[in-house]
């Protein structure tokens, strides 16, 4: 609620308060606030919810992209490790527009989105293959997985890379907007490991 004397905002959240965002709306901005267990959609002018969605671990900050042409949608990660799920929920309702089972690994890059030309987004995410061979028991025993997701394709995920050594640093960068893109990703040594080679792809 609204509380006329502060003009401050009581939301009765369940969880820890993990992210503020402020994100695209009908009229100006609208607020995205994230807890540990739910995403909630603030009206920009009177702060009153406008959807709620439940989630059972929210550890990662979610990613503004468009699903549909020109219509604002957000990557977000439900769960963690071997129950976590990758969600493209609509920024206007908060329906699931697509989702994906994708078991995580701790360390894993936070995941991205780059403009197209079609007006929608290209989104970006790390996962672990579930190996069909029952010899191969190490969770991330074949490495962490980048995938590519486009909404004219929802039912394509794309694999880019498949990494075996720590990532240091991960970033998809536009370098010609409507042409070029390039996903830029430093290995290394982890810490607290001895200094090694450091590799940029």
């Amino acid at each position: 609620m609204l509380s006329a004397a502060s003009h401050r905002l009581v939301v009765h959240s369940s969880g820890a308060i993990r992210y503020l965002m402020n994100v695209p709306g009908k009229a100006g901005d609208d607020l995205l606030l994230v807890s540990t267990e739910a995403y909630m959609l603030l009206d920009g002018q009177d702060l009153t919810p406008r959807w709620t969605f439940g989630t059972t671990q929210v550890l990662r900050k979610p990613v503004l992209g468009y699903y549909k042409p020109d219509t604002p949608a957000v990557l977000v990660e439900n769960g963690t490790g071997p129950n976590r799920q990758v969600l493209l929920l609509d920024l206007g309702s908060g329906a699931v527009l697509w989702s994906q089972a994708l078991p995580g690994l701790p360390g894993d890059p936070p995941s991205a989105s780059l403009p197209t030309a079609d007006h929608r987004s290209a989104f970006f995410f790390w996962g672990v293959h579930e190996p069909t061979d029952s010899n191969q028991t190490e969770p991330g025993a074949a490495g962490r997985r980048l995938y590519m997701l486009h909404p004219t394709l929802p039912g394509v995920l794309l694999e880019l890379d498949n990494v075996s050594v720590p990532i240091v640093a991960f970033q998809v960068v536009l370098l010609e907007p409507g042409r070029h893109a390039a996903c830029i990703l430093l290995t290394g040594p982890a810490s607290p490991s001895p200094p090694g080679l450091v590799s940029v792809t």
